[in-house]
């Protein structure tokens, strides 16, 4: 760059040498900024207007739960509310979301949709002038997004910015019915295969049962002994327990008696207890006392005497012979509480055999159980998703509200007077005073 003739080289920079310069080419500066004001108020009224007209939305990252039908269609859960958002944003700009306006409002039967490009034409001109003319603001630290088109008439701004918020609305309903109809579909088939291990597994337990001779009692737990159930071997070993026992209660006692009378005799308790020896005591007493009251008066011999001694001895030999009677019984009572508690041994001892060949079967019978109960409870959770797939397919509610609906702007969005003024005696000044400068250099 030549240094300024008005300028010693070397030396300050005076600005009072820009001033005047500047004062001898006021007027040029002058002409120049009003030929810029001109061209600029040209611009304003020649360009061609630009309407803009915007929408704003609510974005929910989940859509609201209109009925408490659980997590039917899971929710968007994985990821951040940035990712979220921006993936939103990504579907608002999207090719077929802007094919989907383009049809909503049958723009692509009109000349101006489809009309020709430099990169082509027909009617992916008109789905690039729609995603090109979309502007896509989100308020930050919000769920609002404001969505704004420009077009040249201002009705059909307002359209189109409306219907991309009616078809975004329109997209994200589709989706959650297609998915909603999908897990459908995918829970239908898993509750046919649940069905089935269901039934061949209760078939296989059935039989295993049935080959095993194993009888769950109804009721029961899970298993079929121990803690996790009960079985009909094991109650009838229980049962059988209790009447040993009773019958080893009874067995002690009847020989406890037996025992007693065989040494007590004729004063065992069950002897004098009898009638029979009762009345045959008194009868003896009282033949007793007659022998003795005629002994004072008849000699032994006597032959009433005799007689008398006679019904006295054979009273003595019936009270013998009902005293050996009633022992007998004793006997003959611990003999059979004897032989019942051996039969109740002998049958628990035959319970407690089969209760452990039943432990030892019945551990395949577990394993098969818990398949079941397993079965069971997959299919049943399955059956309630599936129920509340179906309740949820009815009541899904969208998570995307239109707050402002889009109206036709009042005045255009461009050409903007002030600031292309603005800028019109920006560049005006700034090329008059760069030509007063030059025009002045040019005086050295």
């Amino acid at each position: 760059m030549m240094p300024d003739p008005a300028i010693p080289h070397g030396a300050k920079v005076d600005w009072s040498n820009y001033a005047t310069a500047l004062n001898r080419g006021r007027w040029i500066i002058l002409g120049v900024l009003a030929i810029a004001l001109t061209i600029g108020a040209a611009i304003i009224e020649f360009a061609p207007r630009a309407y803009t007209s915007e929408t704003t939305l609510e974005i929910e990252r989940e859509p609201q739960k209109v009925a408490a039908v659980g997590s039917a269609i899971p929710a968007d859960t994985l990821f951040g509310a940035d990712e979220t958002a921006q993936t939103q944003y990504g579907l608002l700009h999207s090719r077929g979301l802007a094919v989907r306006v383009g049809r909503m409002l049958g723009l692509d039967h009109q000349a101006a949709f489809v009309r020709e490009s430099p990169a082509g034409g027909g009617k992916e001109a008109g789905i690039r002038f729609l995603r090109e003319h979309l502007q896509i603001a989100p308020l930050r630290g919000s769920r609002l997004v404001t969505l704004r088109f420009t077009d040249s008439d201002p009705m059909m701004s307002a359209r189109i910015a409306g219907a991309f918020a009616t078809a975004f609305i329109d997209l994200a309903l589709e989706r959650r019915l297609q998915a909603a109809d999908y897990a459908r579909g995918f829970l239908q088939s898993q509750l046919v295969e649940a069905r089935t291990r269901l039934e061949l597994s209760e078939q296989g337990l059935a039989g295993y049962a049935a080959s095993q001779g194993i009888i769950p009692l109804p009721g029961a737990a899970p298993g079929v002994d121990g803690a996790n159930g009960r079985s009909l071997t094991a109650d009838n070993l229980e049962a059988f327990n209790t009447a040993l026992a009773a019958a080893r209660t009874d067995r002690i006692a009847a020989e406890q008696r037996w025992r007693a009378g065989i040494a007590a005799g004729a004063a065992a308790p069950e002897v004098l207890a009898s009638p029979t020896v009762q009345q045959i005591s008194q009868d003896r007493a009282k033949l007793a006392a007659d022998y003795r009251d005629r002994l004072s008066i008849f000699k032994p011999e006597y032959p009433d005497m005799r007689q008398l001694k006679a019904r006295m001895d054979e009273t003595d030999r019936q009270l013998t012979g009902e005293t050996a009677t009633i022992l007998v019984s004793l006997h003959a009572r611990f003999a059979a509480a004897l032989g019942a508690e051996q039969v109740l041994a002998a049958q628990v001892a035959e319970l407690k055999t089969s209760l452990i060949d039943l432990r030892q079967r019945s551990i395949r019978y577990t394993i098969l159980q818990r398949e079941v109960e397993t079965n069971r409870i997959l299919y049943d959770g399955l059956l309630q998703r599936f129920r509340d797939v179906g309740v949820a397919g009815g009541v899904i509610a969208d998570n995307i509200t239109i707050i402002d609906p889009a109206t036709p702007p009042d005045k255009p969005s461009s050409p903007r007077p002030l600031l292309v003024l603005l800028l019109s005696a920006m560049a005006g000044l700034a090329v008059g005073v760069g030509t007063a400068l030059a025009r002045e250099r040019r005086r050295y």
